[in-house]
Order: structure tokens, then sequence, then C-alpha cells
């Protein structure tokens, strides 16, 4: 490399470039170029610079007037560089979003991924299978058109509406009803814009008012949609976007790389969100969060965690709302790079690797093919639940996890797991399920040694293979060694077995999640004598889940032959007791 007399490199804000000939290496930006640049030449370098520095022969700089100025040119010439070792950011596909078409002049709502199109107003993306539900929640409360044009076509030549207009979802734009629809795309925009305030006042308003005049029916409509717009709120973040309009940056490392992601939010609603991924070389925190801020020149305010502190162009969380919207984002970008990581996953050479690994890692007579793994979840040691997941050749089957429903086990994780995998055995006993190749167990060595128990107890000790993954250093144990197995952070191994359990303790929480709430609506039914789990169950089933209940008629459910009619009577005395109060109060 050419020598620099240091004390030549001026003491002001700029850029700076390293070459190699004509290609450059890296830019970067600095307030102080003397300082910045002398700190490539003394002290601990990271890998990756100290690679970028062994190769440069040359370094220039422009002298700019503030960090601000550097930022902006820095992020044009990395555009115009491509420098070799600045963090490589590959914008990842979109979530869905939610669109209002009027391209056959008849305005409806869909399910939208792809380019902006002449005639689709777009909203979202929304995370999750967000843009599904909401998309459920408005048609609920605004009756907009939702079919395609076939359909449409179809019942404008009939005069006829469809099915969706007969249960009131549709405004029937079909038959003439044109103004009404007008009216329900005028409150649909509105709505996905961040204004559903209003409209949530006016429905806890006219709820109230059902319900002093006992329209028990049309008060729970209205409950419902309240609830469909306090999703769609919490889609937008509108109370914590407060109107505003930002950008705002999450960040998550794991140790072997990284994703951003930034929410634009426009008048309080996101209005898109972008996610990159770190492809390949170091990263930290820093280097990160300054590429993220790149995307965002033409924000005039970039919102970003407490780790943003120093960097040009942007404001840094100071309360409690601002930190709840950068957590959001924060979550966005874990979940894009667990997604990029399964899409990687998926390539059968990469799994099949991956698998043999394991074999040698952890000594098993045979590749893992079928991998299963077991999660307890409990709510204060009640509603206890688990889930055993499928992984086949690395890849989750989610459509075959076993769920169960434990016995109160008053919080005790050692006895429940012992139920749960007695459980699943017998399904394997009586050959109603093939064995696993690989039963993975979250925990230690002392939940390690209940599952090996009770295999032994089972006597399919010598058929099925079992490990445990402890969370807290990802240590990995084995029957028969007393020390655990402690695998690189970067190996396929142990990436393999961390996905399996990842997965496993999902759809445990979600399943227990799911099993609280079902409890916690209709928990006001414990007391009813003769009323037990299955009972109650059977009555849900009649009377089409704890919504149909909240509906049903005094004759409705006296005809539920199967349940006793002093437990029927009971029953009815209870749900006039209840609606005699507001409606939706427990939700």
């Amino acid at each position: 490399m050419e020598t620099y007399d240091l004390g030549s490199i001026p003491e002001r804000p700029g850029c700076y470039q390293f070459y190699a000939g004509e290609r450059c290496l890296y830019v970067g930006k600095a307030v102080d170029l003397r300082q910045r640049l002398s700190s490539y030449f003394t002290g601990s370098r990271d890998l990756r610079i100290s690679e970028m520095v062994a190769k440069s022969e040359r370094i220039e700089w422009v002298v700019l007037p503030s960090e601000t100025d550097a930022l902006l040119v820095e992020a044009s010439l990395i555009t115009e560089l491509d420098p070799v070792y600045n963090i490589k950011l590959r914008e990842d596909h979109p979530y869905p979003s939610v669109a209002i078409d009027e391209r056959d002049g008849v305005a409806r709502i869909v399910h939208w991924r792809g380019p902006r199109t002449k005639g689709v107003e777009t909203f979202g993306p929304y995370p999750g299978g967000g843009a599904r539900h909401i998309i459920d929640a408005v048609i609920d409360v605004a009756k907009i058109r939702s079919c395609d044009r076939g359909k449409y076509k179809l019942h404008q030549r009939l005069k006829r509406p469809c099915l969706l207009a007969e249960v009131g979802r549709c405004s029937a734009p079909c038959t003439g009803n044109i103004e009404a629809h007008a009216e329900s795309v005028a409150t649909v925009r509105a709505i996905l814009r961040g204004r559903t305030r209003e409209t949530i006042e006016r429905f806890r308003e006219e709820m109230v008012e059902a319900s002093a005049e006992q329209r028990f029916e049309q008060a729970g409509t209205l409950r419902d949609r309240i609830v469909g717009l306090e999703a769609i709120r919490g889609a937008q973040m509108a109370d914590d976007a407060d109107g505003r309009t930002l950008a705002v940056i999450g960040i998550h490392l794991d140790g072997l790389g990284g994703a951003a992601s930034v929410l634009e939010i426009n008048a309080g609603a996101v209005v898109r969100t972008r996610f990159y991924v770190v492809e390949r070389g170091l990263v930290d925190d820093r280097s990160l969060l300054e590429a993220a801020v790149r995307s965002c020149t033409g924000h005039t305010t970039v919102l970003v965690g407490a780790g943003g502190g120093n960097i040009a162009g942007v404001r840094v969380v100071k309360n409690a709302r601002d930190e709840r919207i950068v957590a959001i984002a924060d979550t966005n970008a874990a979940e894009a790079l667990r997604r990029a990581r399964m899409q990687r996953a998926a390539g059968i050479d990469a799994r099949r690797e991956e698998l043999h690994q394991l074999q040698q890692a952890l000594a098993l007579k045979k590749a893992p093919l079928r991998i299963e793994g077991v999660d307890i979840s409990h709510l204060g040691g009640a509603a206890t639940v688990s889930v055993v997941s499928l992984l086949v050749d690395g890849l989750p089957i989610r459509n075959r996890y076993r769920k169960y429903r434990l016995k109160e086990h008053g919080g005790d994780d050692y006895a429940a797991m012992r139920e749960v995998i007695t459980r699943r055995i017998a399904d394997s006993l009586d050959e109603k399920a093939p064995y696993m190749d690989l039963l993975l167990i979250d925990g230690g060595a002392n939940q390690l040694a209940v599952a090996v128990e009770v295999l032994h107890e089972l006597g399919v000790s010598d058929r099925v293979e079992v490990a445990s993954l402890a969370k807290r250093l990802e240590e990995v144990y084995r029957p028969g060694r007393e020390d655990a197995i402690i695998l690189e952070r970067s190996d396929p191994a142990l990436l393999l077995l961390q996905r399996a359990r990842d997965e496993t303790h999902a759809a445990s929480n979600k399943f227990q999640q799911q099993v609280s709430s079902r409890r916690l609506r209709t928990d006001y039914l414990d007391g009813v004598a003769g009323l037990g789990e299955k009972r109650k169950r059977l009555l849900l089933d009649k009377v089409g889940g704890w919504r149909g209940l909240e509906t049903v008629s005094e004759t409705e459910l006296q005809a539920i032959a199967s349940i006793p009619a002093k437990v029927r009577e009971s029953i009815w005395m209870v749900l006039q007791e209840r609606r005699a109060g507001t409606p939706g109060n427990d939700r």
C-alpha cells in the first residue's frame, strides 16, 4: 500500500475508499477522517477488516461539510462502486399486502404479492399471516366486495347477490348497490390508512346500546367487529406511531450473520416493509445498522434502537412508545433471518450433509432422517400441554405435529415429560406411528435422564435414540456421557438441532395459548354442576364454538339431548346472567 502521513489527513467529516488497482474494496464515512483512517493501522481489527487492509493499494477520501453529507455520499458511492468488503445487503421477499383493486371498475379487496400496479392501491405489507386476518376483519366491518371478476359478472347477469351478501359480508354492488359499496370502500381506505379509532368508538357506543335493548346478536356482531378493528390497529401501530411519518429500523444478530428490517410508516400506518439479510462476512450491530440507515436516505426521520447513538441522520428511542415500535421491527428482522435460513436449508444436498454431520457429532447409529422434538408448556402450572414436532430429512412437517393435553402436574415438567413420551411411544407400540430416529428433548441432563428412563421402562431404548439441547449454552447431552457435547455455533449439526428445538417450542407455546384462550372464554361455566371438560367441549361443538355460545337461544340449547336437562337449565341461567352485562367484557 502507498504510505500516508497521518498528519496530512484532515480532521474533518468525509468519505473514504480503499482500492486495489481500480477495484474499490471498501467505502466508509467518518466524523473525523484522520482518526477513523488511523484506526485501520493501529490496535486490533476483526478478520474482515484485516483482510481488506492487506489487499488495499491506496486510499482516497473526500472532505464534506458534515457527517450527514458524508452519510449521503457514502450511500451513493456504495451503490455506484459496489465495494467488495461493505456488507452486502439483499432485499428479502416482502410480506403480502392488502390491496384495493379497481382495475375492473368496481373496487374489491384482495391479498396482494407483487409490484405496484396501476389501479391497485396497496397497504402494508403485514407479517405473520396478518394480511389475510386484516382482510377478513375489514370485510366483516365494511362489507366490501372480495369476489373475482368472473363471479361478479355472473351475479350481475343473474341480478341476484351471492352468499357473501346473504351473510352480511358484502354490500352487493353486483345488484346495483353501487352507492352503498362506495361508502364501504371509503371506510376500508380510512381503516387501512390508520384512522380506526373513530370507527371503534362508534361501534362501541352501538354495542352498548344494543345490549341495553337486549339485541344480543347484534351486540355480539359489533363486539366481533371491534375485535377485528383492534387487530387492524395493532398491525398498523397507529397508537404508537401517533400519526407520524418515519422509518423504523430493527436489527437481529445471532453470531453467524444478521438481518435488518425497515418499517416505513406513513400517517401512523405501515405502508412498506423491507428486509435485508447479510449474505456473508463478519457483522456487528453497528455496521449492520449503518447499512440499513443508508437505505433510508429519503426519510426525514429514521428511528433506531439504543445502539444507534452517534449515527448521523437518525433518532434514538427516547420513550416507551418508540421502544415498542423498534421492538416490532427487531422481531421482524429476526423472522427475516430465520426464514432466509429455512430457505437455504431447503436444498436437499445441504440437508443431507447436515444429517450426516449430526450423525457423526452425536455418534448416532444412522443418519436421523426422522427427528421428533418434545416441548412442555403451561400457564402457571395450569393448562399443561405438549407438542411433539416432526422433521423429516431436516424439514418440519407441521401438519403431522402431535398435540397433547396433559394432566395437571402442578408445574412439574418432569412428570409432564414422562406422560407425553409415554403417550407418544404408545402410538408406535400400537403401530399407529413409526418410531423416530432421534427424540430431541428441550432441556439439559436432568430432562434427558427422564426420557432415557421412560424409554427403558417401555422397552424401546434400543430402538429410539435420544438427545437433549440446553438453551443457555446450547449444550447437547447424550445417554452414557457425563459431559456435554459442545458444538461450534456455526456447526450445521447444531443449527439443525436448534431449528428442531425452536420449531417445537414455538408450536407448543401456540397450542398452549389456544388452550388457555378457550378456557378463559368459557371459564364462567366452570361453576355449572355436571358440566365437566368433556361436556363443555361437546357443548361448544354443538353451538359452533364460543362465539355461538354467546348467541345461542334457549330452544337451541334445550335441543342438545346429549347434555342432561338439569345441566342445560343451569347453563341457560348462567348465560342469561352473563348477557345482562356488557358483551365482550372479557375479551
